[in-house]
């Protein structure tokens, strides 16, 4: 009787993991989840029913053979996915850029994003919209109808 409520105590403890899923999201959680294991994992998802609530999840875990710690390490990438997921439905009017900046310009953005304890993205609007406001550092170029 022992061995069997040592092994329960044990198993509650490793679902503990997905306590994550438990909210009025669980729904949308379990199917991004479900939608992330069939792209990631397709193994584990091959001939098996896609899960929509905690509990069924938790039941295609207890099935799959994936190890506490591979359990562990998928529900940190899911967890990355709906937060990026999250983050692109915020930033409707925003679009990110990627560029290259010399090691020098780096480092002053990120002091001044620390002098200023605001992001770096911040930083970079601020000065920008005041550069467009104020036009102090860039200088106006000639316009074409004056060549």
């Amino acid at each position: 009787m022992r061995r069997l409520s040592d092994a329960w105590t044990e198993h509650a403890r490793s679902d503990r993991i997905f306590s994550w899923f438990k909210d009025k999201d669980e729904r949308t959680k379990c199917a991004l989840a479900w939608s992330w294991l069939e792209k990631n994992k397709p193994r584990l998802t091959w001939r098996a029913e896609p899960f929509t609530k905690l509990t069924e999840l938790l039941e295609f875990f207890d099935h799959s053979g994936a190890s506490d710690e591979e359990k562990e390490l998928y529900v940190d990438k899911i967890k990355r996915r709906w937060s990026t997921q999250k983050t692109r439905e915020k930033a409707v009017e925003k679009k990110q850029y990627n560029f290259v900046l010399p090691q020098s310009v780096n480092a002053v953005l990120d002091k001044l994003a620390e002098e200023h304890q605001i992001s770096r993205t911040k930083v970079l609007e601020h000065l920008i919209l005041s550069e467009e406001q104020h036009e102090l550092y860039l200088p106006k170029q000639p316009s074409r109808s004056a060549l």
